[in-house]
């Protein structure tokens, strides 16, 4: 197993990571793959389950910046 240290919380990053964590859910529903398997256990500060029951819930966390810097309509597509 690869050993890495845990990554540091950087709050001015924040709303970018919100916005690839929703990025990557939509890319893994795009492919038709579950999106368990991007956001595994390991992962995510221990939240995986937690942000993928959001997503599933279609509780889209971070599409308002992807709105905001035109990645996606304002239907959220």
């Amino acid at each position: 197993m690869i050993k890495t240290k845990p990554v540091e919380n950087n709050e001015a990053k924040a709303g970018e990571e919100m916005a690839v964590l929703l990025w990557s859910y939509a890319a893994a529903k795009k492919i038709d793959i579950s999106p368990i398997f991007v956001f595994h256990e390991p992962g995510y500060k221990g939240e995986n389950m937690w942000l993928l029951k959001q997503f599933n819930s279609e509780n889209f966390i971070g599409l308002a910046l992807m709105q905001w810097v035109g990645f996606v309509d304002e239907g959220g597509r």
